[in-house]
């Protein structure tokens, strides 16, 4: 069963992909890439600033979902050092496909250095990422229950996101109701046993989480011409967009999530500018942190490299202060005899003939007796 799982997903993420770029091609044919370019330069500055600020705030609020997991295990950890790995970690995972490995991969290699057991990163991994699809289940089950989208392009296998909206909250209430009740964890297959946080750690969860998301999607609203199209239509829109993106395994849902936020869009939004207020998105929310991410990561790693150099000349310094004076005895030992052996053995009539021509016989002489002395 689980082969069979794996064939038939492994593949969906390249389909979702190629179907996307397509979709996306052929809804921008009419538009050129000067008016896509000239839609992005025309977005104000300060809209950009805006952006970039949620964009931020996005990524530090993400290091509360490891502040509770940690706390959820009973792992004491400095809160600096919570953020600053998540942060690294999720703007890296983010842009990457399969953001739970290489994420999970980045996080295991800086809390190791706080000595965080690897069964207890994977812990705060899968706690992180829950607690991100729980967000998604708050946000996308009042939205697509209160609000629903409609789908009536032919495209779409349903006609609505009502069912969807209901799934969601039947979800979370029913998450809510076993961390209120179930103290004990329940078995899966009798391999895997689920402990659920106590009712004060999810109440954590569904703030930051639903803060998260709707800071994610103002993020693209800010963008957007104002007067374009209204937060709750755009709301409806990005979580769609979202799930299909994750869904995909493409990195940071690229393609997947533009065709999506342009195909669902209302018909009297203009393309070319949603286009641009995209390709800023994408800019601010993926390339920015991940260029911070980058620069932070890379400055860890030389200052580790520093300090560990500091730490080995020390250890190493005390042992070679007492071989060297050794070391250079027998090196002027060796070459004082190399120099002796020199000064008493014949040198070839040719080298002398040639240095005649250039240095007088006395000097050669006298350089001759010198040098077999020192040596």
């Amino acid at each position: 069963m689980k082969k069979i799982l794996k064939i038939l997903i492994a593949p969906l993420g390249i389909i979702i992909f190629v179907v996307a770029i397509m979709l996306l091609s052929n809804e921008m044919k009419s538009y050129s890439y000067q008016q896509i370019l000239d839609t992005l330069r025309a977005i104000p500055s300060v809209k950009i600033i805006f952006a970039l600020i949620l964009a931020l705030t996005y990524y530090l609020i993400l290091g509360g979902y490891d502040v509770i997991a940690f706390k959820f295990i009973n792992v004491p950890l400095k809160f600096k050092n919570v953020v600053f790995t998540c942060f690294i970690s999720n703007a890296l995972g983010n842009n990457t496909g399969y953001s739970m490995l290489f994420g999970g991969s980045i996080r295991y290699r800086l809390y190791s250095l706080y000595n965080v057991s690897m069964l207890n990163v994977t812990k705060v991994l899968f706690f992180s990422s829950a607690t991100i699809w729980f967000g998604l289940l708050i946000i996308g089950g009042i939205v697509f229950t209160f609000f629903p989208v409609e789908f009536t392009d032919t495209k779409f296998f349903f006609h609505s996101s009502f069912p969807f909206g209901i799934l969601f909250l039947t979800l979370v209430s029913l998450y809510t109701l076993l961390s209120l009740f179930k103290s004990k964890p329940i078995k899966l297959f009798n391999k895997w046993a689920i402990t659920f946080p106590n009712i004060k750690i999810t109440l954590w969860q569904m703030l930051l989480a639903t803060a998260d998301w709707v800071i994610a999607s103002c993020t693209l609203f800010v963008l957007l011409p104002q007067g374009e199209i209204s937060y709750i239509t755009l709301l409806q829109i990005f979580l769609v967009a979202q799930m299909l993106g994750i869904l995909s395994q493409v990195p940071g849902g690229m393609g997947v999530f533009e065709t999506a936020i342009v195909m669902m869009l209302p018909e009297a939004t203009q393309s070319s500018y949603v286009m641009g207020a995209l390709l800023a998105y994408r800019a601010i929310f993926y390339f920015f942190p991940l260029g911070i991410a980058l620069l932070l990561l890379a400055s860890h790693e030389f200052f580790r490299a520093k300090k560990r150099f500091k730490v080995l000349t020390r250890f190493y310094g005390g042992r070679m202060a007492s071989l060297i004076p050794q070391a250079l005895s027998v090196s002027i030992f060796i070459g004082g005899a190399i120099i002796l052996f020199s000064g008493v053995t014949d040198v070839s009539s040719s080298i002398i003939h040639r240095l005649d021509n250039y240095i007088s016989p006395v000097i050669l002489d006298s350089l001759h007796i010198a040098i077999s002395v020192i040596g």
